[in-house]
């Protein structure tokens, strides 16, 4: 009876252990599960923006820049993008009665036509934290797909909304002509150039007028701007 009793007892604890051991693997598969299903979750955070970009946001800071609206101010730009575009587009052109070099900085999108009638169509958006890369058409007048005018924006994310940090990477551009212009605008060059014009028997009155308002204009942007 003993004998029996012992392999009883040695039957029950066995159970027990495999009914422990089961438990124990169980409680392991689900933890490994909970951390496999927080490691997703985390992954799916990461990679989401933060707040949507959409075509709509995209036709708004198309229009700010092709504007330069100043009832937004720089609102829709990073500081960076906002000055050095201010800067490059009112630094005197210096064109001497031509059209200077900067006018196409006045018109990086839509040139003379009115940019309402232009529709975005967002081809692709790559989001990394918060600054995206979004490549967009804009849709000809006529619709017609060949006509159509590929764009890009890089843009960061402040208060909430989307920004423009830089447009179809003419950020280096605009600095660089207004490094350039700059120097030009100081140099013994200009000036020998207005005097050559206004010395210019044949140069007409209008055009010796024009350099002279130019040259005033110049002289007194350098005064601020030293």
């Amino acid at each position: 009876m003993k004998k029996k009793f012992g392999i009883y007892l040695l039957g029950a604890l066995m159970l027990t252990a495999c009914n422990n051991t089961g438990g124990e693997q169980q409680a392991s598969d689900t933890d490994s599960t909970n951390v496999v299903a927080a490691e997703e979750e985390t992954a799916v955070e990461e990679t989401a923006p933060a707040v949507e970009i959409t075509e709509n946001r995209l036709q708004v800071l198309l229009n700010s820049i092709a504007y330069r609206d100043e009832n937004d101010g720089d609102k829709n730009f990073t500081d960076d993008f906002y000055t050095s575009w201010t800067k490059a587009v009112e630094i005197p052109p210096a064109g001497l009665g031509d059209i200077g070099g900067g006018e196409f900085l006045w018109y990086l999108v839509c040139g003379n036509d009115p940019c309402e009638t232009h529709t975005v169509k967002m081809k692709s958006a790559e989001v990394k934290g918060d600054t995206a890369y979004v490549k967009f058409n804009i849709m000809h007048p006529s619709h017609s797909e060949e006509n159509d005018l590929p764009h890009n924006f890089k843009l960061v994310l402040r208060d909430g909304e989307w920004v423009v940090a830089d447009y179809d990477n003419n950020l280096n551009t605009m600095k660089n002509y207004y490094s350039s212009q700059l120097n030009y605008l100081r140099s013994s060059e200009l000036r020998e150039t207005a005097n050559h014009i206004l010395d210019d028997p044949e140069a007409s009155e209008d055009w010796k007028n024009n350099v002279r308002y130019e040259m005033k204009e110049i002289e007194e942007y350098l005064k601020k701007h030293k």
